[in-house]
């Protein structure tokens, strides 16, 4: 329901350690600046490290010379954040305070504009989210914009850059066509639940969107799989509606040029996309490298499917598997822009007819 650059999406950057008591590369975040976050020890008393700081580049100083200067707690300054021409030296108790404002500045700047669920902020990488449950295969979070993340995990740690992206769906048929609603900048998302790591209660956040159409969605997790079921709790609008949730894997591969079948059989011949048929039960199978082939197309999943499962070593070589709660209780469509090496998404659509009922419900799982 949109995109944000925030605490959480920081998070996600690094697969334990966002803070780390090394050297962290950040320059990229802020434009053309040569110069590095540099992280340091942790303030005395306090949860966060000390971020010390934005552009502290002097010509001519040698990497042993700053290296130095960083630990007796004095920095040159200059460029960012005062005119080049002018030099600064700072006291370790006033770099403390200013990195102080600096960081109270920085998570402002970051916050979705609109965040309106608690964040977490006992650890990490739990930056940004409401709630977050942690399996042996996956983390999972629901964040205080309304996204939804899961991150794949081998050996109990995440893979960088593995999440999957999961998004509420509420559609309206406007002059024929679907459009998606977004949330409301006010009242938009909202829960009775504490915000935490591994509720042990069921989740609801309630989503209200353009069109003053309400959702609740109720999160379970249990035994390595998650449950997500809607319900309709208020319509206004004289529209058609359908609900559903979508799932947008992560970039899989990187080609700097077209792959020839030799390398992409190499890269991408273990990797497949399963599904079975909703119209007839039959379980149909196209692999990454077979790009001759259409997973939209009638021999495949044009009629929509009733569960999928994709393997890929874009994903640390799991499978991620999405299904109904029950039989025919929703559909399940694959929209891939390109090759489904790149990257595709999945939808599930939920069954408005069956809407409300115990089974009417989508299931997903990193296994």
């Amino acid at each position: 329901m949109g995109e944000d650059f925030g605490p959480k999406v920081l998070a996600a950057l690094s697969s334990r350690d966002f803070l780390k008591e090394e050297e962290d590369g950040f320059a990229g975040l802020f434009g053309s600046c040569e110069s590095d976050f540099k992280v340091a020890r942790p303030l005395y008393g306090s949860k966060f490290h000390r971020l010390i700081p934005l552009g502290v580049t002097t010509g001519g100083k040698n990497d042993e010379e700053k290296e130095e200067g960083f630990h007796e707690g004095g920095r040159v300054w200059e460029r960012v954040l005062f005119p080049a021409s002018t030099l600064y030296e700072l006291p370790d108790w006033c770099l403390i305070t200013f990195m102080k404002r600096i960081l109270l500045l920085l998570a402002a700047c970051l916050t979705p504009l609109f965040a309106e669920l608690p964040q977490m902020s006992d650890k990490t990488e739990w930056l940004g989210y409401f709630v977050g449950w942690e399996q042996r295969n996956f983390d999972f979070g629901i964040g205080s914009d309304g996204e939804l993340l899961m991150h794949p995990k081998k050996s109990n740690k995440r893979g960088g850059h593995k999440e999957l992206s999961i998004h509420y769906v509420v559609e309206e048929e406007v002059k024929g066509r679907w459009v998606r609603r977004q949330f409301l900048k006010e009242d938009g998302l909202s829960s009775e639940n504490e915000k935490g790591l591994d509720p042990q209660k069921p989740v609801v956040v309630v989503t209200t969107v353009t069109g003053e159409t309400k959702v609740e969605w109720t999160h379970v997790v249990s035994r390595g799989q998650v449950v997500v079921t809607p319900k309709l709790l208020e319509k206004k609008t004289g529209n058609k509606i359908r609900i559903g949730m979508e799932f947008a894997l992560p970039r899989l591969y990187r080609f700097t040029e077209k792959p020839d079948k030799r390398e992409l059989r190499k890269k991408v011949g273990s990797d497949y996309l399963r599904g079975t048929r909703l119209k007839d039960g039959k379980k149909v199978r196209i692999k990454f490298d077979d790009v001759d082939n259409d997973i939209t197309g009638e021999k495949f999943l044009r009629d929509g499917a009733s569960d999928l499962e994709v393997k890929s070593k874009g994903i640390l070589d799991k499978k991620v598997t999405i299904g109904n709660g029950s039989e025919k209780a929703g559909r399940l469509d694959v929209v891939a822009k390109g090759p489904l090496y790149n990257s595709f998404k999945m939808i599930w659509m939920a069954d408005m007819a069956k809407l409300g009922d115990k089974g009417t419900c989508v299931t997903f799982a990193v296994e």
